[in-house]
């Protein structure tokens, strides 16, 4: 159940902007609060506003990337928009911690104790008081029974999934003033998101993104679109400046004549120009196909994910849930082009041991930021909350060592120096713990501090290190063996995936680690030596959790998995028909490695690797 909405109650703070982060008031017991008077906007100093301008991609892609997490609970990337924003920062008071019934024994209970007579239970006015507890997790903004956001007009299949609200977020007088403070890297894209949908973002209730795979780690996906107010389809075709067509399931879309035009797909029967659309989606013509034989309807997720999902509330401004695999495997590009600094800590803690994270910001009145984390087969919701609460503790000192150890640009130096103090602030709000078998972090600051804090973490993520004015020349990359090849380690996790896709994510994920200049191994199943043993390429592996092992013995476990006889005990066993072997074409300048069976390896004579032989 989640947690009961009436159990934070707020407390007025002051708050300055240049400390926007740092609470003034420490919480009170409810029953004793009182108010604490709050500074106006006009005398808070806000730190320096950005003035540097950054190269933009002239893509046509996701509308919204990005970080945030790492600063706002500081472990988790979360979504940082192409397409948010209002104005007029305004202080808010921040809730008090949530309490908590504990027993208060009257005399008559006391008297019991001693004599063993028999009392009757205490009243909840004379046997109950509340009582502050720090270490319990923070009631969200949200009631409790709020349903999560609708799954409608994704694309299915979808390993991150970004849903967030622009016509609250760009509401007049919000209270985040996500526009004054990201607005240069904003505009263009909210420009670029009136053009793809053909409304005005104000003007949208609700905006979710579904990625999938793209090419060479490069995200696609689709775009679907609540309207704050429908409209008839006639006047938005003129705006998408498209012409019907049937799919081979005879489902009606809608794309250009150009072959990277935007296609769209309204759901509904009989649709005509006559027709009032509330809701659609837009992609890429192949993308909206596969929205359009479903009709638009719900994307199932597997059970740990609705559970993940089912976690959060519609009224939120931004829930984001991504499968940490695709995170660092086929939409790797995201985090490589706007948070390198992230990549390493956020795999070190995400890969074995996360299943799915969520994130859920809300900055309606408070700035509420809450991340979750699904745990794999390898460890569980409370140890994974002790890390989350043992990482976010060194994060201040991370920072501090930022600012030595980077070339800050002085368009946002004054905002890079008040970072340490952002992230303390957030730290000592923050509560941890379990809910709902999910790991969980939360905390609640004044909604001001919303966008300063992701803009610096932002930048903070986007930065290189500082290198020295002079330095020796680096040896030239030398390129690994396939046995040293076989020798490295790396990480992976997955619940279940079929053995063809199981292959491509480790081919992916080791890449990721290579030295720069060596050649990416190729991995290849060869179906029609495992189709005379009966075995498919959709045979399915379950619960693979991988932690710092050589790919040799990662391969060695899929295979395993894969193997469609059950009762192997060894992989010497004949019984064990699925194996690895090393292409005998392969070179160290084109590595290439072999998904096979053992009868069709001994009939073309390839050599099976110790593993399969033994010693």
């Amino acid at each position: 159940m989640k947690p009961d909405p009436v159990a934070a109650q707020p407390v007025q703070t002051a708050v300055n902007a240049d400390k926007a982060a740092q609470p003034a008031v420490e919480p009170q017991e409810p029953a004793k609060t009182k108010a604490a008077p709050a500074k106006s906007a006009a005398e808070a100093e806000p730190p320096q506003r950005r003035v540097r301008k950054r190269n933009r991609r002239n893509q046509r892609g996701p509308i919204i990337i990005g970080s945030s997490a790492v600063a706002v609970l500081l472990l988790l990337v979360a979504i940082v928009m192409r397409s948010t924003g209002d104005n007029t920062p305004a202080e808010r008071p921040r809730p008090t911690p949530r309490p908590v019934a504990v027993v208060n024994p009257t005399p008559a209970q006391n008297n019991a104790a001693t004599t063993g007579q028999a009392t009757s239970p205490a009243s909840s006015a004379g046997g109950f008081e509340l009582v502050r507890d720090d270490k319990t997790l923070w009631a969200p903004p949200w009631p409790a029974d709020s349903a999560a956001p609708p799954l409608d007009l994704i694309v299915p299949g979808a390993q991150a999934i970004i849903s967030l609200r622009p016509k609250s977020m760009l509401r007049e007088g919000a209270e985040a003033d996500w526009l004054g403070w990201l607005g240069q890297d904003l505009e263009p894209t909210l420009k670029q998101l009136s053009q793809r949908t053909g409304v005005e973002p104000r003007d949208i209730e609700r905006l979710t993104i579904g990625l999938v795979a793209g090419v060479d780690g490069e995200p696609t996906g689709s775009i679907a679109v609540w309207l704050s107010q429908p409209t008839d389809l006639k006047t938005l075709r003129q705006k998408w400046g498209v012409s019907a067509s049937k799919t081979q399931t005879g489902e009606t879309i809608f794309a250009g004549d150009e072959p990277d035009s935007d296609a769209y797909f309204v759901p509904g029967e009989a649709i005509t120009d006559a027709t009032t659309v509330s809701s659609f989606a837009v992609g890429a013509l192949d993308t909206i196909r596969l929205v359009a034989e479903v009709g638009g309807g719900a994307i199932p997720l597997s059970r740990p994910l609705q559970t993940a999902w089912d976690q959060t509330s519609d009224t939120a401004d931004v829930v984001a849930l991504v499968v940490p695999n695709f995170l660092f495997a086929d939409g790797r590009k995201m985090l490589q082009r706007f948070a390198p600094r992230s990549v390493e800590p956020l795999k070190s803690l995400l890969i074995p041991n996360v299943s799915a994270a969520v994130l859920t910001i809300d900055t309606r009145q408070n700035w509420y930021g809450e991340v979750k984390l699904l745990p794999g087969g390898g460890t569980t919701a409370a140890g994974l909350a002790r890390e989350i609460q043992d990482r976010a503790a060194g994060l201040p000192a991370l920072a501090e060592s930022f600012l030595v150890d980077s070339d800050i640009s002085p368009s946002w130096r004054a905002m890079a120096i008040r970072l340490p103090q952002f992230l303390r602030a957030i730290n000592d709000q923050s509560r941890y713990g379990v809910s709902a078998t999910l790991a969980t972090g939360n905390f609640y600051l004044p909604a001001a501090a919303a966008p300063q804090v992701t803009l610096a973490s932002l930048l903070a993520l986007s930065t290189t290190p500082q290198t020295a004015a002079v330095v020796a020349a680096a040896p030239a990359p030398t390129s690994l063996t396939v046995e040293q090849m076989l020798d490295t380690n790396l990480s992976i996790s997955f619940e279940q995936e079929s053995l063809e896709f199981a292959v491509a994510m480790i081919g992916d994920e080791f890449s990721t680690g290579l030295p720069e200049g060596t050649p990416r191994p190729k991995i290849t199943i060869i179906g029609g030596d495992l189709e005379k043993s009966g075995i498919t390429q959709n045979q399915q592996v379950r619960d693979f959790k991988m932690r710092d092992v050589p790919l040799r013995e990662a391969l060695t476990r899929l295979v395993a998995g894969a193997n469609p006889d059950k009762t192997v005990t060894a992989m010497t066993e004949e019984k064990q028909s699925l194996v690895w072997v090393v292409d005998p074409a392969s070179t160290d300048q084109s590595p290439s490695l072999l998904i096979t069976t053992r009868p069709q390896a001994a009939v073309k004579g390839y050599k099976l690797p110790k593993e399969f032989v033994g010693q």
